[in-house]
């Protein structure tokens, strides 16, 4: 999925509620740990970005480590 496809309100940046991918494709992509992804960080990345399923999403599921909101 291209960047512009997933930044729906065209923020320039991906939030969680706007990310299709998995977890953990998430947390690797999220650099900075800013809980947003920027074009940079989501162009720049070699990660595959294997999309998920209804629980999938990030905002629904943190891994251990990761801040909350």
């Amino acid at each position: 999925e291209s960047f512009e496809y997933l930044d729906h309100n065209q923020n320039n940046r991906i939030e969680e509620a706007e990310w299709h991918g998995t977890v953990s494709a998430w947390n690797r992509l999220d650099v900075n740990n800013d809980d947003v992804l920027t074009r940079a960080e989501f162009v720049n990345s070699s990660v595959a970005i294997p999309v998920g399923g209804h629980d999938e999403n990030p905002a629904s599921q943190r891994l251990p480590g990761r801040r909350t909101r």
